[in-house]
């Protein structure tokens, strides 16, 4: 009769000692910011718009080379876009927007400023910035775009942050939370 208890409790502390481990891997994943988004961390700007309509849809259409689509914004947050994407860099000069979100398709946050309208400083920054955050293996494009209203305008895949200054925390929460958070889950190597 005693080993029958001996082997009962032996049971029972291993299913407890399961049920601590799974508990404290669930609590940590919370704690990260595991279980949603790209890069799994929160993000929470009121600024921040977020679209979810026909544009944001999966599958969006391959637009023809060379064929420009009307979007509803500047920057466009989602849509038909060109099937060639954009290479994730800092450019110097303006990109076309259709292919700009094929890129933001495959998870590719952009940082856009407007170049007659934000500080020299804050375009030096965000050019430092996006190429560091390339460096760690991000999905970063960095572009010029003088049709923007704002200096700054941060982009994801349905998902637009104006910004009025360069805001290094507002930049890297918002690529940690929605990096490789596009509709196609593209490899990083072949993402952009």
């Amino acid at each position: 009769m005693l080993r029958a208890n001996t082997a009962v409790q032996t049971m029972a502390r291993r299913w407890w000692m399961m049920t601590l481990v799974v508990a404290a891997g669930a609590l940590i994943a919370v704690a990260c910011g595991g279980g949603g988004g790209g890069g799994g961390a929160s993000f929470d700007d009121p600024r921040l718009a977020e679209f979810d309509d026909g544009l944001t849809t999966p599958g969006q259409g391959h637009l023809n080379a060379g064929v420009p689509f009307n979007y509803p914004t500047i920057p466009a947050y989602g849509g038909p876009h060109a099937g060639n994407l954009l290479p994730c860099s800092v450019y110097p000069d303006e990109q076309s927007q259709e292919r700009i979100l094929h890129s933001m398709e495959h998870g590719a946050v952009v940082i856009f400023f407007q170049p007659d309208v934000a500080s020299g400083d804050d375009i030096t920054q965000i050019r430092q910035l996006g190429t560091e955050l390339l460096r760690e293996g991000n999905r970063i494009v960095v572009a010029p775009n003088r049709q923007l209203t704002n200096p700054i305008v941060i982009a994801s895949w349905a998902r637009l942050l104006p910004l009025q200054t360069f805001e290094d925390a507002t930049i890297r929460g918002f690529v940690d939370a929605f990096e490789n958070d596009g509709p196609e889950n593209i490899p990083r190597g072949n993402a952009c």
